[in-house]
């Protein structure tokens, strides 16, 4: 049989009545809306009713419908009317399902947004107005105050607007200083403290200029205007001053008096050529701002003359042009010639620095014979004419009668006259124009510069040359040039310099050449036509003592030699006895005036070739002495009117072959003549003495002389082993670890000597020395430089190397050692303290006493749980502790039971 039942059961579910809050801020008259989300997750649609109560800025709808299964929204909205805290409650009472929600409303009002934000463009003391509305939401007539924090607004201090409506307020504006300007204009209601305000922001441009002025000036000059600065104020008033342009200079304040006035000085000084505008402006908070604008004119520099450089013909000579860089930046300077045929720039460009000076040189080459009585010369080479016109006659004698020779003299003559009054000719002939630039030329070349850049076709050169100060008045008669040095960046400097070609000295240069007894030694003479026209020459030997001999054709010795050719006049020397000959060769101009280049000849007769080498062998800081007995192959006294011989005196020199060890040598080689006159034939005897302070080997020449000019050369080989170590330097580190030993080493010399240190090849990586350079100071000073000698082991052993310091004239050695620090076993003997504090003890005898009763109340408390979670987790930790008990109990059971049986 079977029961069955049915239970009905009825449940009502009441909310919890919980009334959140809601807060609400916002600034004056804006409201801030906050929707409240309704969720109904039934199948009937709710019907809910809303009421608010408390402060009257919070609205919302009264009431609002929520369909089924859906979310609605109420709106509910916070709009003050001035600056408050209020609060209200919102009560929603479902009609469907008689709930009621309740909600604690909370606003804060602050100060209100500006009615609008304002942008206004206008120049600096042009007059602006601007209108702004004012309402009066009230029922009662409104004055307001007006209030601004920009200096450059005025209008009325009120303004009265009737209830109800909005009133119009115009605000004057006018900006005594340009740039961006912000601020606000406020309409306070005195009797409430309520206002309205709007934001204001001013684009003020620049005001129109004072006036406009003109400004010249050269190059890398100044020049100087003064403008004039009133205060109208009855206080002193400071204007900062603004200087926009190239190449201006002046104060950035300038301070005025109270109703007076000042000058404002101002300078311009040009770095490049060039045209710009520029301004400077003069600023005040009180009187404002005004400006001047300026039209800058950079003009090429008035070149600089440099003085007159004299040359003999067929030489050179040079001067140092010295040019500073004034401007911030590096710039290369290039420069150019026009008359690089005679006046050479060398380098040809140089690189300056910020704020830096460089130099160039100018090489200066005759072409031509400078003749002051003259009245030619004004192409690109310029001056002479005389030298130049009889050797041209001269050169063309050959092929023309000397009528014809003349006639084109006088051809020439007459074609520098009138190119000076109309067409003018440069270096290559070719027709000027008087603006610079060859007639017919489309244009130049950069580095063709003989055109553009020629002397002659600028007017300014004559100028400037004319009304110079201590110039040679017969200027027009030298060699000139124009020197240009040029960057993008930093424009163009000029110079002009000149030269006078003068005749050649008495003598040139003497040759020296040496040849041994009954030989015959060959060398050459060069001759170097200086003009840019052919030479007629004559050569010829003046040798009174018959020793020399010149290699030369016929019609070689009588020749006519090209524009700046070169010509090789070989000669040979072959002395018969030890004595020295002298003699000349001679180069002689067949034309008008007569030049005579000398080129003296000097020749030593040397003995016969010693084969012997004399070694000089020994440890460097040793020395070494030898006495040599010299036999003088060829040597013949002089004799006095009787036949009687004269005493030969002897002179030594030693010459190194090696130009290294010269200096070295001069210290560490030592000779002395001990016969150093000798009246008959007989060995000459020297002391050498050898003492080097460094290694060295090398081979060196003894030469000996007489004042005759006999002369004898005996090879030497000198040789000197490393020293002994000057001592051992001992280094202590761990693995991986940097140590660093420092030892102090004086100089020997009482001079300055530069030194490197330097370890061998065979010293390993580990070790480091500083400095390896550097300079040791006079022994004297008593300063002494110190070294710093680094180890750095990488693995465990000791090693060594070799530690080298060396100076041009002394050497020194020391043998570096890496080691590690010596371990040393600690020598305290072991103990074990096998007893337990009697805290411990105690601690751990009541843990084991007291195990059985925890767990007992452990697991009382897990039958005693109110729920399966809560008892699990007990049961969890009753169970480890437990565990971490007993074992502790364990512990000093066993620690107790040890401690007796060590007793």
């Amino acid at each position: 049989m079977i029961d069955v039942r049915i239970v009905s059961f009825e449940c009502q579910v009441s909310s919890v009545s919980v009334a959140p809050t809601l807060e609400f801020s916002s600034p004056a008259r804006s409201a801030v809306v906050q929707e409240i989300p309704m969720v109904n997750n039934t199948d009937q649609d709710w019907h809910l009713k809303a009421q608010l109560s408390g402060s009257p800025y919070f609205s919302g709808a009264s009431d609002f419908t929520v369909s089924a299964h859906s979310t609605g929204s109420y709106s509910l909205s916070f709009r003050p009317a001035w600056v408050c805290n209020e609060r209200g409650v919102l009560k929603m009472h479902n009609v469907d399902t008689e709930e009621n929600h309740l909600f604690n409303l909370v606003g804060v009002g602050h100060e209100p947004f500006a009615e609008d934000h304002v942008k206004l463009e206008c120049r600096a003391h042009d007059e602006l107005e601007q209108v702004f509305a004012v309402p009066n939401p009230t029922a009662e007539d409104v004055e307001y105050t007006i209030e601004s924090d920009m200096a450059c607004v005025s209008g009325p201090s009120s303004l009265t607007v009737r209830a109800m409506t909005t009133g119009d307020y115009r605000l004057r504006i006018v900006p005594v200083l340009s740039g961006f300007q912000k601020g606000s204009i406020t309409f306070m209601n005195q009797a409430t403290g309520q206002f309205y305000w709007y934001a204001l922001e001013i684009d003020v441009s620049h005001p129109k200029a004072q006036a406009t002025l003109p400004v010249k000036a050269f190059v890398r000059k100044a020049a100087g205007i003064d403008i004039q600065i009133s205060n109208p104020l009855s206080e002193p008033v400071e204007f900062d001053v603004t200087l926009d342009g190239e190449g201006l200079i002046g104060d950035s304040k300038i301070r005025v008096h109270p109703t007076q006035s000042r000058a404002y000085e101002l300078i311009f000084s040009p770095l490049s050529a060039g045209k710009w505008r520029g301004s400077v402006r003069f600023v005040n908070a009180q009187v404002g701002e005004f400006w001047y604008q300026l039209l800058l004119v950079g003009e090429p520099p008035a070149p600089t003359v440099l003085p007159v450089m004299e040359c003999a013909l067929g030489s050179s000579v040079q001067q140092t042009v010295v040019i500073d860089n004034p401007t911030s930046d590096e710039i290369e300077l290039t420069g150019v010639s026009s008359n690089s045929r005679n006046f050479e720039i060398k380098p040809p460009s140089i690189v300056l620095g910020a704020y830096a000076s460089g130099e160039f040189t100018v090489v200066y080459t005759p072409s031509d014979l400078y003749d002051a009585a003259s009245g030619g010369g004004a192409g690109g080479g310029g001056g002479g004419g005389a030298a130049r016109r009889s050797a041209r006659a001269a050169a063309s004698s050959r092929h023309r009668r000397r009528t014809s020779a003349r006639t084109s003299m006088h051809s020439l003559r007459a074609i520098r006259s009138a190119g000076s009054s109309r067409r003018l000719v440069d270096g290559d002939g070719a027709s000027i124009s008087p603006g610079g630039s060859r007639a017919g030329s489309a244009n130049n070349s950069p580095r063709d510069m003989s055109s553009a850049l020629s002397l002659a076709s600028d007017k300014d050169e004559v100028d400037v040359l004319a009304g110079a100060k201590n110039v040679d008045p017969t200027w027009h008669n030298m060699q000139k040039a124009r020197l240009h040095f040029s960057d993008p960046s930093f424009g163009e400097v000029v110079y002009i310099v000149l030269g006078k070609g003068l005749p050649p000295p008495k003598h040139q240069k003497q040759t020296t050449v040496s040849g041994r007894v009954n030989a015959r030694t060959s060398s050459l003479v060069t001759f170097r036509n200086p003009f840019e026209y052919p030479l007629p020459i004559r050569v010829k030997l003046d040798d009174p003592s018959a020793q020399f001999e010149m290699y030369l054709k016929k019609e070689q010795r009588v020749c006519t030699l090209d524009a700046f050719a070169t010509m090789q006049i070989a000669f040979a020397f072959s002395p018969d006895r030890m004595r020295e000959a002298l003699a000349s060769i001679i180069v002689e101009s067949r034309a008008e005036p007569t030049l005579l280049w000398r080129y003296p000849l000097r020749g030593l007769p040397m003995g016969q070739a010693q084969e012997m080498v004399y070694e000089f062998n020994c440890a460097a800081r040793e020395q070494v002495e030898r006495v040599l007995h010299l036999d003088l192959a060829g040597l013949v006294l002089d004799t006095d009117e009787r036949g009687r011989p004269l005493p030969a005196e002897f002179f030594h020199e030693i010459k190194c072959q090696d130009p290294q060890y010269a200096e070295f040598l001069k210290r560490a080689f030592d000779v002395h003549i001990i016969n150093s006159t000798l009246k008959r034939v007989e060995p000459l005897r020297v002391e050498c003495f050898f003492a080097p302070m460094r290694p060295v080997e090398t081979n060196a020449d003894l030469v000996l002389y007489t004042r005759s000019g006999a002369l004898w050369r005996f090879n030497l080989h000198l040789q000197a082993t490393p020293a002994p170590v000057d001592g051992t330097i001992r280094v202590e580190s761990n693995l991986g670890v940097t140590s660093v030993v420092k030892f102090r080493l004086k100089n020997k010399y009482d001079e300055y000597a530069p030194f490197k240190a330097m370890l061998s090849p065979d010293t390993p990586p580990e070790f480091a020395v500083y400095p390896t350079s550097g300079t040791l100071a006079p022994a004297s000073s008593g300063d002494e430089t110190i070294f710093h000698v680094s180890f750095t082991p990488v693995e465990y052993g000791k090693i060594s190397g070799e530690l080298i310091i060396v100076s041009d004239h002394m050497q020194w050695s020391f043998v570096v050692t890496g080691t590690h620090p010596k371990y040393v076993v600690p020598s305290a003997q072991a103990r074990l303290d096998n007893r337990l504090s009697p805290m411990l003890m105690k601690k751990l005898t009541i843990g084991d006493n007291d195990d059985s009763n925890n767990n007992n109340n452990n697991n009382h408390t897990v039958g005693g749980g109110g729920g399966g979670g809560v008892g699990h987790n007990n049961t969890a930790s009753t169970s480890l502790s437990g565990t971490r008990l007993a074992r502790g109990a364990s512990i000093a059971s066993n620690m107790s039971r040890l401690t007796k049986q060590s007793q």
